[in-house]
C-alpha cells in the first residue's frame, strides 16, 4: 500500500550556483514584472540513505523527477509554503521551473531542479529571507511503498552508502512525484550549485591521480584522511582556498557534505529552533513594510480622487486637508469613505457659501422690517448662525 512521503532538503546561501535575479530572468522568457528572481539548487538525491534513513531507488526517482519537471516546462507546477492539507491551497511561494539530474561515479542519482520565485506576497517573503541567508528548505511531496531492509555488502546500493552497510534503512517502492514545496526544517543536505568547488574538487583529483604512484581512489575525505593523512592536508588547503568566494564556509562543512552530512541532522534541528524566533522577527518586519506601503498607497488615492471629487467646489482645499487628517487618524480607511466625508463637508461649506449677510440692530428692541422674502429676520439671523457654526466646525 502506497503511503504519503516526505524528503527535505535545503537551499544554499544567496547567489550561489547562477542564481537569475532580477532583469536576468528575461533570459529564462520571464517577466522581471512578475518573478523576482530563479533559483538553481538541488532537489535530492536517490541512491544515497537520508536523513530519514530512507532510500529512493535511482530509477524511479529520476524518472518521476525528470516527469514532474516536464510538466514544469509545460504548466505552471505550484510549489506551495509547507505541505497543502488539500488541493484547495492558495499558499502557493514558488514555481517549478524545470530540472534535470546528472549520474555520479557511484551510481547515485543528483535531481537539479530551478525556482521560480513570483513577486508575490509569499514569493517576496521567500526571496528576502533568502537574501538574508536564512535557510530554505525544500521538501518533495509523493506517494510510495516504504520496506525496511538491510542494507548488505551485497546490495546495489552498498558502494553508495558505505557508512550504512549493516543497517536498517527504508527502501522506497512504487514511488510516484507529487511535487516539491518550501519548508524550513531539511532534512537532507544538500544545497545550490556550487561550480567553484566542482572545478576545484576536480583540479585536486587530478593533482592525486599524479602524486600517487597506485592511483588511490577515495571514496570520501575522511578515508583520505586515514589513509593518506598528510595529502588530505593538502587537498583541503587548495578545496578551502578555491571556494571560500563563494561557499563562506569551513573545511569541516565540506567533510560534512562529502561525508553525506551525517552528523548534520542534531545541527539542522538546533538551526531549527532559532530560526523559529528568527523568522517571526521577518515577518513582523515585511508586515509592518506591507502596512506601511499600503498606507501609503491608500493616501495617494484618496488625494487623486479627492481631487476630481472637489474640482470647482467651495472650499475644496479645505475639506481635503480635513479629509487627510481623517485618515491620517486612522478614522478614514477607504477611498469611498473619504469621498463620503468630503461630501459631508461640502454640504456644510455650500451651505455657508449660500446664505446672506445679516445686519443686525444695535437696540435690542428696535423691530427690523421683514425682508420681500417674506422671511422673519430674527429667523433668518437664527439661519445665518447656524451656517456660520456650521463653518467653524469645518475648519476646526
Amino acid at each position: 500500500m502506497k503511503i504519503r512521503l516526505e524528503e527535505r532538503i535545503e537551499w544554499g546561501a544567496p547567489r550561489q550556483g547562477g542564481a537569475f535575479l532580477g532583469e536576468a530572468v528575461q533570459e529564462l522568457g520571464l517577466d522581471p514584472e512578475k518573478y523576482l528572481a530563479v533559483i538553481p539548487g538541488e532537489a535530492g538525491r536517490a541512491g544515497k540513505v537520508n536523513h530519514n534513513t530512507r532510500l529512493y531507488d535511482v530509477a524511479e526517482a529520476v524518472r518521476e523527477h525528470e516527469r514532474v519537471c516536464l510538466l514544469a516546462r509545460e504548466s505552471f507546477q505550484e510549489v506551495y509554503l509547507g505541505h497543502p492539507d488539500d488541493a484547495e491551497s492558495w499558499d502557493i511561494a514558488l514555481r517549478l521551473f524545470g530540472g534535470s539530474h546528472r549520474i555520479e561515479e557511484d551510481g547515485s542519482a543528483v535531481l537539479e531542479a530551478l525556482f521560480a520565485i513570483p513577486n508575490t506576497d509569499l514569493g517576496r517573503r521567500v526571496f528576502f529571507l533568502w537574501e538574508e541567508g536564512f535557510p530554505i528548505g525544500v521538501s518533495l511531496r509523493g506517494m510510495g511503498e516504504l520496506n525496511e531492509v538491510v542494507l548488505t555488502e551485497g546490495s546495489d546500493y552498498a558502494s553508495m552508502n558505505p557508512d550504512h552497510v549493516g543497517q536498517t534503512v527504508g527502501m522506497v517502492s512504487n514511488f510516484t512525484l507529487g511535487g516539491y514545496d518550501v519548508v524550513k526544517v531539511p532534512s537532507a543536505d544538500v544545497y545550490l550549485d556550487r561550480p567553484a568547488v566542482r572545478e576545484a574538487l576536480q583540479a585536486v583529483t587530478e593533482a592525486v591521480s599524479k602524486k600517487t604512484e597506485d592511483s588511490m581512489s577515495f571514496k570520501n575525505l575522511a578515508e583520505l584522511r586515514e589513509k593518506a593523512p598528510e595529502l588530505a592536508k593538502q587537498i583541503e588547503a587548495e578545496i578551502t582556498e578555491a571556494a571560500t568566494a563563494e561557499l563562506k564556509g569551513t573545511v569541516e562543512s565540506l567533510e560534512a557534505q562529502v561525508k553525506e552530512a551525517v552528523e548534520a541532522k542534531d545541527a539542522a534541528e538546533l538551526k531549527a529552533a532559532g530560526a523559529e524566533s528568527g523568522l517571526a522577527e521577518q515577518v513582523k518586519r515585511i508586515e509592518a513594510l506591507e502596512a506601511e506601503n499600503a498606507k501609503a498607497k491608500l493616501v495617494r488615492e484618496v488625494e487623486v480622487a479627492l481631487e476630481e471629487h472637489l474640482a470647482n467646489k467651495p472650499a475644496a482645499a479645505l475639506i481635503r486637508e480635513q479629509v487627510l487628517r481623517g485618515l491620517d487618524g486612522g478614522r478614514i480607511a477607504s477611498v469611498e469613505e473619504a469621498k463620503a466625508e468630503a461630501d459631508a463637508k461640502l454640504e456644510i461649506a455650500t451651505a455657508a457659501a449660500g446664505a446672506p449677510a445679516t445686519q443686525v440692530s444695535e437696540d435690542a428692541s428696535r423691530t427690523i422690517p421683514a425682508p420681500e422674502n417674506g422671511k422673519d429676520s430674527q429667523v433668518e439671523t437664527q439661519e445665518n448662525a447656524t451656517a456660520a457654526s456650521k463653518v467653524a466646525s469645518l475648519f476646526g
